[in-house]
């Protein structure tokens, strides 16, 4: 079967993008697979509105060719269409539910840089009004002043509860309510031997990636009762799944968020409330400092990875908004890994030369 490409849906009236559709069905009637490739954030409400192009979307490719002047819209417009998110399930009679936050408020903390600037960006595409907090300030606003309307900033250090209560107060005033807290805010310092690990430094990350998550989903209990239920996302790692050499007290702390994550889940689900952790691989960020890495040393880190490649930070963007939405409504309690494959294991016959076997 041969791919069609259509012509560039470019909408500066509805009608074009009609005569479009109308094309790309023509030749998927025809039997061939169609490429239709989106340019213009216009088309949406034409695309949205055409049952018969949902109906045969399983079988149509949607490409988002280079160069509109808000190629974001285009891309997530692509992706519902691409996952069917638009089309009726048929299976039990009702639509999908929509990987979307319209509505949502999000408290996000650690969000200046990193994994959770780019969970800010993606949730504020995706509909949500995102308060952006960290203790980085001037990154911190910059971001918020980069995303308009739909995100503010406010300082918190993650280890001080006055810090918290401040930030679900200046949410709930900002943007009326709060329905969405990742704990996304870590840190993971330069580490060594176990028997050489001194406790100041054990503490400092307890307090940061431990006690910075406790005191996260304590602050927002009432303020997410009051809206009627919401989503909590803790961030922890592959570190809480196995043992890491020279990294004590991350590797202990990753594994605590995880088990705090069952508790908090256990006593807010009556409230509405769910609560799940994120594993995140290796990823992309100013933590990891990959671009300053060797070769030699990349290798040694993702080589043997099913996806043989580091992570990116949108990646992980995209499974915390799918945890925030009421596409996972069912989903508490649980682990959700972004790793590449790491926890499945290493091939151990590649030496030998039978992995073909």
């Amino acid at each position: 079967m041969r791919f069609v490409e259509l012509g560039h849906v470019t909408v500066t009236h509805p009608n074009l993008a009609d005569i479009a559709i109308d094309n790309a069905l023509a030749e998927q009637s025809r039997e061939r697979r169609v490429v239709l490739t989106i340019r213009e954030p216009a088309a949406v409400a034409a695309i949205v509105s055409r049952s018969d192009l949902i109906a045969t979307l399983p079988r149509m490719l949607i490409d988002v060719g280079g160069g509109p002047p808000n190629l974001s819209s285009c891309m997530i417009l692509a992706n519902r269409i691409r996952c069917g998110m638009l089309a009726r399930n048929r299976s039990c009679g009702g639509p999908t539910i929509m990987i979307d936050l319209n509505g949502k408020v999000a408290l996000i903390s650690g969000a200046a840089r990193g994994q959770g600037a780019a969970e800010a960006r993606l949730f504020a595409e995706l509909g949500a009004r995102v308060m952006i907090a960290d203790i980085l300030t001037e990154e911190g606003a910059k971001l918020a002043r980069e995303l308009g309307s739909s995100a503010e900033f406010c300082r918190l250090d993650v280890t001080r509860e006055d810090d918290w209560h401040r930030s679900v107060s200046s949410t709930q005033e900002q943007f009326g309510r709060l329905d969405i807290l990742v704990n996304n805010a870590g840190i993971a310092p330069d580490g060594d031997a176990l028997s050489k690990t001194p406790e100041d430094l054990f503490m400092r990350v307890v307090a940061v990636n431990q006690l910075g998550v406790f005191l996260g989903m304590k602050s927002v209990f009432e303020a997410m009762r009051a809206s009627g239920g919401g989503s909590i996302i803790n961030i922890s790692s592959t570190a809480g799944f196995r043992g890491v050499n020279r990294a004590i007290p991350y590797s202990a702390t990753k594994w605590a968020v995880r088990g705090m994550t069952k508790t908090a889940a256990i006593e807010y689900g009556p409230h509405g409330i769910r609560v799940n952790s994120v594993h995140p691989g290796v990823i992309d960020t100013a933590m990891v400092g990959w671009d300053q890495l060797p070769e030699a040393a990349r290798q040694s880190v993702v080589g043997d990875l099913p996806i043989a490649r580091i992570g990116l930070a949108m990646e992980v963007a995209r499974m915390v908004a799918f945890l925030a939405s009421d596409a996972s409504a069912y989903s508490t309690g649980s682990e959700f890994v972004v790793d590449g494959g790491s926890l499945a294991g290493k091939p151990l016959f590649r030496d030998a030369g039978l992995e073909d076997r």
